[in-house]
């Protein structure tokens, strides 16, 4: 054990992070972001190249998912594994400029309210 981990033991510190983002969002920040009510899914979005990224936050088990649904359109993404992470851009999932964006996330068996969310697809 190093020094850090040792004195983090000793005075019961405990860190939880969050997976690394598997893709840059381009400018360095995205535009939206959310984790689901249980810590076992992350969320990310960034609307110019409609880069949406889910990743599996949580040694529990379950894979993250995310089905991702416009007016004509939609997919599903699913990462397995904590740490892990999968997405999709326009080269793959072109989504209309102007559109609402429907995002349902999830870990687990179940989805609560709080992890349904739209965007508007606007730059």
């Amino acid at each position: 054990m190093g020094l850090a981990a040792g004195i983090a033991a000793a005075l019961g510190v405990i860190a939880i992070a969050s997976p690394a983002s598997a893709i840059d969002p381009g400018d360095g920040s995205w535009d939206h972001s959310f984790q689901s009510w249980n810590g076992g899914a992350s969320l990310y979005i960034e609307e110019h190249g409609d880069i949406i990224e889910v990743c599996d936050s949580a040694a529990d088990g379950y894979s993250a998912h995310a089905d991702i649904s416009w007016n004509g359109g939609g997919y599903s993404l699913t990462a397995a594994g904590a740490g892990n992470c999968t997405y999709s851009t326009a080269s793959t999932h072109d989504i209309p400029e102007g559109i609402r964006v429907d995002v349902t996330f999830w870990s687990g068996n179940t989805v609560s309210v709080n992890d349904i969310i739209y965007f508007i697809n606007d730059h």
